[in-house]
């Protein structure tokens, strides 16, 4: 859809529903509708992904540990935000709105990083 053809539609809804008219309930009823849309296409975007949040870590034992408890915790305090750890088969991070980096001092030692 085009942006001519949106404000097209959108002055047509808005004539249509007499806000030209100067009633102020209609007035505040259509910018009711206006802002509801508005959070609804941003409340969309989670959907477009598979996961909220992409845990990942630099494979230490103590890092591994606490993705798990992370992850345990988010599942028992928040149901609703699904999460993917790195070590999940058949995940990657472009699968996720957010990603959490878990690295441990020792990483940071490391010449190669």
């Amino acid at each position: 859809i085009s942006k001519t053809t949106f404000t097209n539609y959108h002055a047509y809804v808005a004539k249509s529903m007499g806000v030209t008219d100067g009633d102020k309930d209609v007035f505040a009823h259509y910018k009711y509708l206006v802002e509801k849309v508005k959070t609804m296409k941003l409340k969309g975007k989670r959907f477009q992904k598979q996961f909220d949040l992409f845990i990942t870590h630099d494979r230490s034992k103590r890092c591994k540990d606490v993705a798990t408890k992370i992850r345990e915790a988010i599942r028992s305090h928040t149901p609703n935000v699904r999460t993917a750890l790195c070590t999940d088969p058949d995940v990657s991070a472009d699968q996720a709105i957010n990603c959490a980096v878990l690295l441990s001092d020792e990483c940071f030692l490391n010449a190669e990083v």
